[in-house]
């Protein structure tokens, strides 16, 4: 399914039960609840979190990829608050040492 697709059902899926905010965060891409998203993403496209990282700001970035190569990126912010940031197909693992595919 095309990026643009995934974020749409998210979008229309969610936005019936959670209201998005305005502010910088809103602007980033579609918010709601953390749990919500990880249970659409796991349920619709298999992804499960598979990387994450503290930003500078506090906010906790996370990946979410599948065995076929749908990914996710969301994004919490220290209130709460969880963004789809971006999405896609074709996600491999590298190999970090040699720098080729694992």
């Amino acid at each position: 399914m095309a990026c643009k697709n995934k974020l749409g059902i998210i979008a229309f899926t969610l936005c019936g039960a959670l209201p998005l905010v305005a502010g910088a965060a809103n602007a980033q891409g579609v918010c709601g609840e953390r749990k919500s998203f990880l249970d659409r993403l796991a349920r619709e496209y298999n992804e499960r979190p598979s990387g994450i990282g503290l930003q500078a700001d506090g906010s906790v970035m996370e990946l979410l990829t599948a065995p076929t190569g749908s990914w996710s990126l969301i994004i919490t912010t220290p209130a709460g608050l969880t963004c789809v940031v971006s999405s896609g197909d074709g996600w491999k693992l590298r190999d970090r040492q040699a720098g080729r595919d694992a």
